[in-house]
């Protein structure tokens, strides 16, 4: 099967990609994977959305991004990507299951958008699911408002670990960046920066 244009993903950026696409008459097919719609299904209010000055709760912008695709004629397909070739002028695309050549269907395209963004990885604590959007928040930068003169934690070693403690320090009440495995593991300013907020209430806990 043979496309013009074949996008992987379907957070906010492979959702836009597809309904330009569509309206430009491209025919996109869209790959949005078995869970579709991004990290934005696992948020509550989106306060930080264009044109909503209310907020629009993350699973129902999604739901709307996706009937919009559908809506200009993006093909979308409910599976995951396993395997990819892109060395060639025809790019190639196989969704099913690697290990069984009867199973996996191939799909070529002249061109090829990812736009699969990112995935939080999780404590596995308990209460954790539970508490998602109710003081358990992936995005710092998004969730860090709701969080003004409270208590906060952001635990990880990474930049992204890093970029949060930064901006729920500016924020919250008194905040911990909890770092682990050897400390914060970004670029080294980034965890400077968090360290200088020592006088503001914040400060970098390294655990074993």
């Amino acid at each position: 099967m043979k496309y013009d244009l074949i996008i992987i993903g379907s957070g906010p950026a492979g959702y836009t990609a597809a309904i330009y696409a569509a309206r430009a008459e491209l025919k996109p097919l869209v790959f949005t994977g078995e869970s579709s719609g991004g990290q934005l299904m696992n948020t509550t209010l989106v306060e930080n959305w264009p044109g909503s000055k209310d907020g629009v709760m993350g699973p129902d912008l999604m739901i709307e991004m996706r009937s919009q695709a559908k809506k200009f004629g993006a093909e979308l397909v409910d599976k995951n990507v396993t395997k990819v070739e892109l060395t060639e002028l025809s790019k190639k695309i196989w969704v099913g299951d690697p290990s069984s050549a009867l199973e996996q269907v191939k799909y070529e395209a002249k061109a090829v958008i990812i736009a699969t963004g990112a995935e939080a990885i999780m404590l596995n604590v308990p209460g954790e699911q539970e508490l998602m959007g109710r003081g358990v928040a992936v995005c710092a930068v998004c969730d860090a408002p709701f969080y003004k003169d409270k208590v906060t934690m952001v635990i990880g070693g990474g930049g992204a670990a890093g970029w949060g403690g930064e901006g729920f320090f500016k924020k919250d009440k008194k905040g911990f960046l909890r770092a682990w495995r050897g400390g914060v593991k970004g670029r080294k300013n980034i965890g400077k920066k968090g360290e200088g907020k020592k006088q503001n209430g914040g400060f970098l806990e390294k655990s074993p």
